[in-house]
C-alpha cells in the first residue's frame, strides 16, 4: 500500500471522529445564538406614546424606561394647524415600537411660531383646492354647455318635420316663378299685338287721305 493511500485512510478516520463532535459544537452555537438573540428581544422594551402631552411631562415617562431623549423643535406643517403648542406631536422612534434599553428618542413638539406657520400653510392649502375645485366645475359647465349646443344644431338640422317642410315649400316656389315668367311672357305678347295693330290703323289713314 503506498505511502498516499494510508494518510488517506488516517484523514478519513480522523475527519470521522471528529464528525460528531463538530456537529455538536454547531448545534451548540446556534442554540447560543438563539438564546441570545432571545434575550436580547426579551430585554427590548416598547416606546412610550406620548403624543399629546405637554413637552414638559414627558421627561419622567421616558426616564423610568431608561430612555435617553432629546425635545426637538418640529417644522412648520399644514397637518399641525389645528395642534396645541408646546405638546409632543410625535416621537422617532415612534410609539409602541419595540427597541432596545436605553435607545435615544427624539420627541418632536411644536411651539407658538409653529402652529402660527402651520394654520398658515393650512389656509394656503385650503384655499388652493377650493380654487382648483372651481375650475373643474366651470370646465364641467363649459363641457355641459358645448354638448348641448352641438346636441341641439344637429338636432334642428336632422329634424324630419323641417326636411319635409323644406321640401314641400320648394315646389310651390318653383311654380311661382313659373306664373311670374308667363305673365311677362303674355304682356310682351301684348305689347307686340299693340304695336302691329297702330302700325295698321297708321297705313288706313295713310290710304284714306
Amino acid at each position: 500500500m503506498g505511502t498516499g493511500k494510508i494518510v488517506g485512510k488516517i484523514a478519513s478516520k480522523a475527519v470521522q471522529s471528529l464528525a460528531p463532535d463538530l456537529a455538536v459544537t454547531a448545534a451548540a452555537g446556534a442554540a447560543n445564538l438563539f438564546k441570545n438573540t432571545y434575550d436580547k428581544h426579551q430585554a427590548y422594551v416598547k416606546v412610550p406614546d406620548v403624543s399629546g402631552l405637554l413637552v414638559e411631562d414627558v421627561p419622567p415617562i421616558l426616564q423610568k424606561a431608561k430612555f435617553n431623549f432629546a425635545s426637538v423643535l418640529a417644522e412648520p406643517d399644514k397637518k399641525y394647524a389645528e395642534k396645541r403648542p408646546n405638546t409632543v406631536l410625535r416621537t422617532a422612534p415612534h410609539a409602541n415600537a419595540s427597541v432596545p434599553p436605553e435607545t435615544f428618542i427624539k420627541v418632536f413638539y411644536a411651539d407658538e411660531d409653529v402652529i402660527t406657520a402651520s394654520k398658515a400653510l393650512a389656509a394656503e392649502a385650503s384655499e388652493k383646492k377650493a380654487a382648483r375645485n372651481e375650475a373643474v366645475k366651470q370646465l364641467a359647465h363649459k363641457v355641459e354647455d358645448t354638448a348641448k349646443t352641438t346636441t341641439a344644431g344637429l338636432a334642428q338640422k336632422l329634424n324630419p318635420k323641417k326636411l319635409l317642410k323644406k321640401k314641400q315649400t320648394q315646389p310651390e316656389a318653383d311654380a311661382s316663378d313659373q306664373i311670374v315668367d308667363q305673365e311677362d311672357i303674355n304682356t310682351e305678347h301684348n305689347s307686340d299685338w299693340e304695336t302691329v295693330r297702330e302700325e295698321n290703323l297708321d297705313n288706313n289713314n295713310s290710304d284714306n287721305i
